[in-house]
């Protein structure tokens, strides 16, 4: 047998290129569809796609380089090497689109392991054994992976067919300056007697902040807040999730799950057909500026500053989303797109190599900057009505009481882990609050603190949507326990109409 490597025209090792570039990238294209979620814009399309030709160019070379090594295995191991990321990146993009759960297989098998870890030696005994014969066949192996090169070459073109139909829409706004935000309703409506601020911590559990009717010692600064604010203890989100409990506490309704389909929001039930949703005609905003109140948001993950969502009612608005290169790199970069790509594998080994650290840093760097975004909002001329939302106590577990300190396993869903964010939480809300006295906005303020559901995986059974909510009213400071059921979407709406 010759170790002589076979000649090949260089347009093939281009196409090779092409392909392993497609399959990298395709988490991301398969996620498009949810523009309105990712907050897509024509500059993140053109980041893609000079991502796209420079992971192309970059792979067409390596594999260049691999077919000029004489030896047939080193030849293998080397090619092997170059088509191992991104036909991992594809296979978990694929299962998942294909609704098998890849990601709870993965989940269990690692909870599994880490319980029995004897038993992870039949594994590894098998891909010794696996290794063993690409290393005896390697001349047929290395045959097989660039025909299965070939045969995948569709995928560039579904890609790009992709990239096309969901990816060069509109752009989907992300931020609203009071110089630009429409006023005319603001300016002929009366003024109202207070500021009214509602900060929503993402995934806040009530068992979890309460013990015997009361805050934990753990949270000194919630606690305090709790001491003089109304303490609903039996107090429910608009959904189990943050996709539909946001915009529902919002809009004042409730829906299935909502979708970006043909540049408008779905709600999608179980059964039945999809319905469009109009968030824009009727929500708090709308209520508030009638009522006298400039509307802002900070928040991330939905699209609050779009007309699809609430831009039609807002003054201000910053938002923040799973996509958004300006919470990891400033600018425009081609490295965003690898990002996010990164961050939609599935965080188990051995993907969570890379999207552990990669995600961890992209929470951090989300909190500081809606951290910051906030502060500067409070200088806003009142009166004001602003809705916050932040990303934590939600995984992965990056903060304790000190700060970006990573849990050993960030994506441990423990207790444990749960408390050390969530005393970052007490501590942020600590500082929020003070920005507010030094701005003048606390007394006269409405405050509200709030969750969009439960801590779910402990969650008691049919207690998803129970939350804690702590409501300190304008100008008094007494505290008081209301143990009756309560709305949250009910709540908001009455604190508006009672500023009138």
């Amino acid at each position: 047998m010759s170790d002589k490597p076979a000649r090949q025209r260089p347009r093939i090792f281009l196409l090779w290129g092409a392909v392993l570039s497609a399959l990298f990238f395709y988490p991301l294209v398969g996620n498009l569809e949810y523009r309105p979620f990712m907050m897509w814009s024509p500059a993140n399309t053109a980041e893609l796609l000079l991502a796209f030709l420079l992971l192309a160019a970059i792979l067409g070379i390596l594999a260049r380089l691999a077919a000029m090594i004489p030896s047939e295995r080193l030849r293998l191991v080397v090619f092997a090497s170059v088509c191992l990321i991104p036909f991992a990146s594809f296979l978990s993009s694929l299962l998942h689109l294909l609704s098998l759960n890849f990601k709870v297989f993965l989940v269990g098998a690692e909870a599994f392991l880490r319980q029995h870890p004897s038993l992870g030696a039949p594994p590894v005994l098998l891909g010794a054994a696996f290794a063993w014969i690409c290393w005896r066949r390697s001349r047929a192996v290395l045959g097989l992976l660039q025909e299965a090169l070939l045969i995948l070459s569709p995928v560039v073109l579904i890609a790009v067919v992709g990239v096309v139909r969901f990816g060069l829409g509109r752009r989907i706004v992300t931020e609203i300056r009071p110089a630009h935000a429409p006023t005319a309703s603001l300016e002929s409506a009366p003024k109202a007697p207070k500021n009214i601020y509602i900060f929503l911590f993402d995934e806040t559990s009530y068992d979890y902040l309460y013990e015997r009717g009361s805050v934990r010692s753990d949270f000194p600064n919630i606690k305090a807040f709790s001491e003089m604010s109304e303490n609903y203890h039996s107090a429910l989100s608009a959904g189990t999730d943050t996709d539909t409990s946001i915009p529902g506490f919002l809009a004042g309704k409730r829906f299935h799950f909502l979708k970006g389909r043909h540049g408008a929001l779905w709600d999608v039930p179980d059964s039945g057909p999809a319905t469009p949703v109009d968030l824009d005609s009727v929500n708090i905003f709308r209520r508030a500026r009638a009522s006298g109140y400039k509307t802002v948001v900070v928040g991330w993950y939905l699209a609050y500053c779009d007309k699809m969502f609430f831009g039609n009612s807002l003054d201000s608005c910053d938002s923040v989303s799973y996509y958004n290169h300006a919470a990891v790199t400033d600018g425009f970069s081609p490295l965003n797109p690898v990002y996010t790509v990164i961050m939609n594998w599935p965080r188990q080994f051995p993907f969570g190599l890379l999207q552990t650290p990669v995600y961890s840093i992209f929470h951090s760097k989300t909190v500081k900057k809606i951290h910051r975004l906030s502060t500067e909002s409070f200088a806003i001329d009142g009166p004001v009505f602003e809705f916050i939302h932040f990303s934590i106590p939600h995984q992965p577990f990056v903060f304790d009481g000190d700060g970006f300190r990573p849990a050993q396993y960030p994506y441990l869903q423990n207790s444990e882990n749960y408390i050390r964010q969530l005393r970052y939480v007490d501590r942020l809300f600590g500082e929020l609050l003070a920005e507010l006295k030094k701005n003048g906005r606390f007394s006269n303020s409405d405050i509200m603190f709030i969750s969009d559901h439960a801590y779910r995986v402990m969650a008691k059974p049919g207690e998803k949507e129970r939350i804690p909510l702590l409501l300190k009213r304008a100008g008094r400071i007494e505290r008081r326990d209301l143990h009756g059921v309560v709305k949250a979407e009910e709540l908001l709406k009455e604190l508006v109409e009672s500023g009138r």
